[in-house]
């Protein structure tokens, strides 16, 4: 199946900010990335790594004023979602600060 997945965020700075955003998915068995489009307005350099638990971390400093950043991306997905419906469930403000990566 196909998904389309957009998003827009509007900032506003007192003071240059730095940030490290996750706004870019990665492939991988389930899903096939097609396309995807990331716009920073202004424009900043970023730089990109991944982190301990394999997600796309972009690191930048968000200037003083305003800022826009859009993404939108266009994945191949699997028509059903592997659920493990034996996981215990825990509410989110009960989750630990840090998680094992698998």
């Amino acid at each position: 199946m196909k998904l389309i997945a957009h998003c827009t965020l509007m900032l506003s700075a007192a003071a240059d900010c730095p940030v490290v955003v996750m706004l870019r998915p990665r492939g991988g068995n389930a899903q096939w990335l097609i396309s995807e489009h990331l716009e920073l307005l202004p424009w900043v350099p970023s730089t990109e790594y991944i982190d301990s638990y394999g997600n796309l971390c972009q690191r930048l400093v968000v200037p003083q004023g305003q800022m826009r950043i859009s993404t939108k991306v266009l994945m191949q997905t699997d028509a059903q979602i592997a659920v493990d419906f034996s996981a215990m469930r825990m509410p989110i403000d009960q989750l630990p600060d840090d998680m094992p990566s698998a």
